[in-house]
């Protein structure tokens, strides 16, 4: 299992913050490698592309969101 944690210092109220990471799509442009989008709900289907010297390695990631809980918690996994 892939977990993913940090942390960001912004200026901004945890309210504004929320709102950004509940934006998938938004959020997703923040990320370099990738290149398409398409937000369903809380389903997030991606196409993500890296390069390994010269060739392009493409891969699909498709997260569905599993837990919500406001200001403190978002939890999605992958399908």
């Amino acid at each position: 299992m892939l977990s993913l944690t940090g942390e960001v210092e912004v200026s901004c109220t945890i309210e504004e913050a929320w709102d950004l990471f509940c934006r998938f799509g938004d959020v997703a442009q923040l990320i370099p490698t990738v290149q398409d989008v398409v937000v369903d709900g809380d389903r997030v289907d991606a196409r993500v592309e890296v390069k390994l010297g010269a060739l392009p390695v493409n891969s699909r990631v498709i997260l569905e969101v599993v837990e919500r809980k406001p200001y403190s918690c978002l939890k999605a996994r992958g399908l």
